[in-house]
């Protein structure tokens, strides 16, 4: 075969793990409602059951570290905010850390009490992101609106903070943007009053209930070993028993002054998992009390040397004439370091010692205010952290969230490097899903929490576009359909039925591929045939008739010999793909959802079919056709008889 029909037919069937039955292979994500653009599975099927799933990361890379080297050190504040958009105050927090720790500076006692109020809310907030998510794609609707309600709750506390509900930036290297405002203690308390509420409920509603259960007892398992060996953290290693928490192993702020329990589960399954979370937003209200009540006074942000300073009285220092020995601080160089550029970094100027973006107001409102800000942030100016090297960690919302920054001297970093909490879950996501059923997946990958919010969504195959109501559909002449009564079985075929329903553990299992097979007999899924399927697994037809509309695979209605389906996504879109589904009805003499008048091709468009690098391309029958052109899809459409 020519290279060019080999690019245009490049998926096989699959491979064959038995006499007579081939295993499905199914591409899922990125643009799929189970990956939100992060992640795509490519799944091997036996039936309903995950034989083999790959996964692929790095569809949301977005070189933040090689951003980060790009600018400033304070520059970088608003990349942290994207790595997790649903808890970003932790994630500033942690970035600020890495760099006080190069600095040598310590942050005020009000600034640590802070940070640990608003990283607190953060992570509740993405405790019920992720938990609300998860139980909608299981079908509890009414638990993700209780869990967005109760967020809502604490996005209005974190807004009242930092003048932001979503990509925040409160963070400053020495400090925050602002002091917490009148009445924030007796808001929160009513906040957390509300919040419990809603926990209650959804106690009452997941927690012992059996469909619940059901769905999260038992799947998605690790073992301790192996989390431990994935390098997991978080409320993924709490649940297998191990009580490791940044905040008590290596306690930051005032961690270390705060009482609360380190929640853990011993199963390691996603129902554990629920539970380490549901308990930790106790334990996070816990600390935020604490904090509240003991918090003091002062200042908000410090000096270079970590003393706390006020903007005005610096500007009084100034004009005295008595900040000339705060502008050069000595450091140490390499000894290999010589000539121009060892003069040029022998000292370090902070300018007027203040690492610490002014606010606004100051900015705006005074000229001292505007010299600051711009010193900071003009090119060749700004921080300036002595040689060296930091790593500082938190405890994220999904784990153990690390910063590792390298100063060459110069006002910007030499090096940044992230450790994102979500690699090792999705490293271990392809062992957490492999051997159970396909349904059964869309607790795993958002326990596994990926980074966009900690949560995920139902491992499901592409959405189903049903047909137009007017879609032309063959006679059952020129199709070779069956009749309702003819929709009964072959000997040899009833046997490889049984066949099938022996390979699992639960029988139902097989009743992908024995669709496949009714479709392929009697030409389309009709009701007649889901009811005599039913009657084979001694389910209910309602049971049936939810698996046939659930996947795109299946027909309710008669087609034709061949189905053509073009990928209509954002790639494929963009490559032209509305042009090639415009050539195909001229061609054929038929819209979208319709059947030639000689029941020859079914012409579809569908949402997915995870293919983007070879856009525009289609589906024929069970293969696919890549980087399409008009002059392409008429030589397939020549083949097709």
């Amino acid at each position: 075969m020519a290279e060019t029909t080999r690019r245009e037919f490049m998926l096989g069937e699959g491979s064959g793990t038995g006499s007579g039955s081939q295993n499905l292979h199914v591409g899922m994500g990125p643009a799929h409602p189970a990956m939100h653009g992060i992640i795509r599975i490519t799944t091997e099927l036996d039936g309903e059951t995950i034989v083999k799933a790959d996964v692929e990361i790095g569809y949301l890379h977005r070189a933040f570290e090689k951003d980060c080297e790009e600018g400033g050190y304070n520059n970088a504040i608003p990349y942290t905010d994207r790595l997790n958009y649903v808890s970003p105050l932790i994630n500033n927090f942690g970035y600020c850390a890495a760099i006080e720790k190069l600095l040598g500076i310590d942050v005020t006692e009000r600034c640590k009490y802070i940070r640990v109020i608003m990283s607190e809310i953060s992570r509740i907030c993405d405790h019920l992101t992720c938990i609300g998510a998860s139980a909608m794609e299981l079908g509890a609707f009414t638990v993700f609106l209780y869990m967005i309600k109760a967020r809502e709750f604490l996005w209005e506390l974190v807004e009242d903070v930092t003048g932001a509900r979503l990509t925040i930036s409160y963070g400053r290297v020495g400090g925050v943007k602002a002091d917490l405002p009148d009445g924030f203690s007796a808001k929160t308390t009513k906040a957390f009053k509300e919040t419990r509420e809603v926990l209650d409920e959804v106690h009452r509603l997941l927690t012992g209930n059996r469909i619940f259960l059901d769905r999260m007892v038992g799947l998605g398992a690790l073992s301790r070993e192996e989390t431990i060996a994935y390098a997991i953290t978080g409320p993924l290693l709490r649940a297998v028993g191990v009580p490791y928490d940044v905040r008590r192993a290596q306690p930051y702020d005032v961690y270390d002054r705060l009482q609360f329990e380190i929640p853990t589960q011993k199963d390691g399954d996603n129902f554990a998992r629920y539970l380490v979370r549901m308990a930790e937003m106790e334990q996070s209200m816990r600390i935020v009390e604490q904090a509240l009540a003991r918090i003091p006074g002062g200042a908000i942000n410090v000096d270079a040397a970590g003393r706390p300073i006020d903007p005005a009285a610096y500007v009084d220092l100034g004009k005295q004439g008595k900040t000339e020995g705060l502008l050069l601080v000595p450091i140490t160089l390499s000894p290999n370091l010589q000539g121009q550029q060892r003069a040029a970094l022998e000292r370090v100027n902070v300018h007027d010692k203040r690492v610490v973006l002014p606010s606004k107001e100051t900015t705006y409102g005074s000229i001292e205010g505007l010299m600051n800000h711009f010193m900071l942030i003009m090119e060749g100016s700004g921080i300036r952290p002595p040689l060296g090297e930091a790593y500082a960690a938190v405890e994220g919302a999904n784990g153990e969230l690390g910063f590792y920054v390298v100063s060459d001297g110069t006002d910007r970093p030499y090096r940044v490097r992230c450790r994102p909490p979500c690699l090792p879950p999705m490293a271990a996501l392809s062992r957490m899903i492999e051997g159970g059923m396909v349904d059964r997946g869309a607790p795993r990958v958002s326990r596994g929490a990926p980074s966009v919010g900690g949560c995920g969504g139902p491992c499901r195959g592409p959405p189903r576009r049903p047909m137009s109501s007017h879609a032309r559909v063959p006679s059952a002449a020129h199709a070779g359909l069956a009749s309702p009564a003819q929709v009964t079985f072959s000997p040899a075929q009833l046997a490889e039925v049984r066949r099938l329903q022996g390979l699992y553990p639960e029988p139902r299992a097989a009743l992908l591929p024995v669709l496949h097979m009714a479709q392929d007999t009697f030409g389309y899924v009709s009701l007649e045939v889901e009811e005599y399927v039913a009657g084979l697994f001694a389910l209910s037809p309602a049971h049936v008739h939810e698996v046939v509309t659930f996947y795109t695979l299946y027909f309710q209605t008669p087609k034709g010999r061949h189905v053509v389906a073009v990928c209509h996504n954002l790639s494929c879109h963009l490559a032209g793909a509305r042009a090639i589904i415009e050539h195909l009805e001229a061609r054929l003499g038929v819209t979208v959802g319709e059947t030639t008048d000689d029941g020859r091709v079914t012409l579809q468009s569908v949402e997915c079919l995870c293919a983007c690098e070879h856009a525009p391309m289609m589906q024929v029958d069970d293969r696919y056709a890549l980087d399409l052109t008009p002059e392409k899809v008429d030589r397939i459409l020549e083949r097709l008889r």
